[in-house]
């Protein structure tokens, strides 16, 4: 994402080069970055095996990689190139931090925030002289009915992004797919995009009707890493569980590691699952655990 931003960037600057007189003062150029203080797409919190790790963070690295990256075409064109952030608490002044900046002279507007607060930010700046970049909403609504003709895209849509999905399952010959949505907006977001993409291209989507030799099969090793609660991670997906590999999360011994073997057991017994559990343990097996197997 910053080094996306940071070559898009480089890549519009040269079009505003004109030669400056001899001895002229350098024009200022002012680039505006509104963003929200706390956008919980950058909080959210996740455990990758036993560390804690953020969302992918702020492309404001990007913008400011750029902006010193150009200051040579700018030395040459005549152009300071100024970036200027604003961080609001709420969407409403988000909205006014980005008319602010229009008034402060930015002809320019990176716009870091979710799909309906840019839609906002255009609708607000449709009459100004103002040219407005999302740089991080991926909803293709933004590229349809709330398309503005002073709103350009830098990261891809969802459709843009399973559209190369679904030619890359083309390119491997698999012509099947099994598609699991989340709990969330986005996911049905995404879910949809991937349905046209798939109907576009050839690709079958395979629904667990008719398929009853495709399901779910937890690994608790890698449920470690990537849910968020291991119960919940379990119950989730209940109606389509068929196999379980309860493994520790270094892959030894069970209880000598960080699983959560509490939680797997819970989420078992909340999705009721009757199918069979196989304990995967890439060690010696413990005398204890061979007996109580046996």
């Amino acid at each position: 994402m910053r080094r996306g931003l940071a070559l898009a960037f480089c890549l519009f600057v040269p079009a505003l080069a004109v030669a400056p007189p001899a001895g002229a003062a350098a024009a200022e150029l002012l680039i505006g970055y509104v963003a929200l203080k706390k956008d919980p797409r950058y909080t959210v919190k996740r455990r990758f095996a036993r560390y804690l790790t953020e969302a992918l963070g702020s492309p404001y690295v990007g913008a400011k990689v750029a902006i010193e990256e150009s200051k040579f075409v700018g030395s040459a064109v005549g152009v300071e190139f100024k970036l200027e952030r604003r961080r609001a608490k709420s969407e409403g002044r988000l909205v006014k931090s980005a008319l602010k900046l229009v008034d402060d002279g930015a002809e320019y507007i990176l716009v870091d925030a979710p799909a309906a607060l840019v839609d906002e930010v255009a609708r607000a700046t449709k009459d100004m002289d103002v040219v407005l970049f999302n740089i991080t909403a991926r909803d293709d609504v933004l590229r349809q009915a709330q398309c503005g003709s002073h709103l350009l895209h830098v990261i891809p849509s969802h459709a843009m992004t399973t559209d190369a999905l679904v030619q890359y399952l083309i390119s491997k010959k698999w012509r099947e797919a099994l598609v699991l949505t989340g709990p969330r907006p986005e996911d049905e977001q995404l879910t949809a995009a991937f349905e046209r993409s798939a109907k576009r291209f050839g690709v079958e989507i395979v629904e667990r009707v008719g398929a009853e030799n495709v399901f779910v099969h937890p690994d608790s090793y890698n449920m470690n890493i990537e849910e968020v609660a291991m119960a919940s991670g379990i119950a989730d997906a209940r109606e389509h569980l068929g196999y379980v590999h309860a493994s520790e999360a270094n892959r030894g011994v069970p209880g000598r590691g960080t699983l959560d073997w509490a939680g797997l057991c819970q989420g078992l017994a909340d999705a009721e699952f009757e199918g069979p559990v196989v304990l995967e343990s890439f060690v010696h097996l413990d005398p204890d655990i061979a007996a109580g197997l046996a």
